[in-house]
């Protein structure tokens, strides 16, 4: 479950903790909600994202890479992040951003820009048509990128949070008991597939785990879910 011969790159703060929500709890008039809290992951000011760039990063740098590309929304987490964790290992980012440059660099932008990535608007094109261009431009000049697709969720990023699914199970054993299910976003769906993956590796039949379609078609997002887990397992 730990994964030991897939590379890995030390980034996030784990485990992190699990938190009631009795005054929610009880303000809906419904089920005990708890929170997993992987907003305190650490890197760049937390968030999902992190475990998933361990892997994406070890892979990277198994392979020699010396820029790190990545691409997403103006204000995307993953994009912060991806910067994060590219400056950490003292490889070059690059983020493909959607659109045009805005007026005004706020936000994730900015610290994208703190972070020291180089930052690429798509423009007309598709985000991924253009990564796909500095990806040859970078290989033209020499250099060895490495691609972290969407929301770092493909067989390099999802085994973050199969061992996740691992952490949260002992974490239930700890607390005395195994939620119903776990409810989280689900937009690239690699946290989504690796957690689904994880506890079926367990050998448990719950928690279910329910992903809130962001925002793609509901049969893209199944069909997504079940690309990534077949990628690698």
């Amino acid at each position: 479950m730990n994964f030991p011969n897939l590379p890995r790159f030390d980034l996030a703060l784990t485990p992190t903790p699990i938190h009631a929500m009795p005054r929610l709890s009880n303000i809906l008039g419904g089920p005990e909600l708890w929170v997993k809290r992987d907003d305190q992951t650490g890197l760049a000011g937390g968030g999902n994202k992190t475990r998933k760039l361990e892997f994406g990063l070890g892979e990277a740098l198994a392979r020699g890479a010396d820029t790190v590309i990545t691409l997403g929304g103006v204000q995307s987490n993953h994009c912060r992040q991806t910067a994060a964790a590219a400056a950490r290992a003292g490889l070059r980012s690059i983020l493909v951003l959607r659109g045009e440059s805005p007026s005004e660099w706020n936000g994730n932008l900015l610290l994208d820009h703190l972070l020291g990535a180089e930052i690429v608007f798509s423009g007309r094109m598709s985000r991924e048509s253009k990564v796909q261009d500095v990806m040859e431009a970078e290989k033209s000049q020499g250099r060895k990128p490495f691609l972290i697709p969407l929301g770092a969720s493909d067989e390099f990023g999802s085994p973050g949070y199969v061992v996740a699914a691992q952490e949260m199970a002992m974490q239930f054993k700890s607390l005395g008991f195994v939620p119903d299910r776990i409810v989280l976003a689900s937009s690239s769906c690699g946290t989504q597939a690796g957690l689904c993956l994880g506890f079926k590796a367990l050998g448990l039949n719950k928690p279910a785990i329910l992903g809130i379609n962001i925002d793609s078609p509901l049969a893209v997002l199944q069909e997504s879910v079940a690309a990534t887990e077949a990628t690698r397992f």
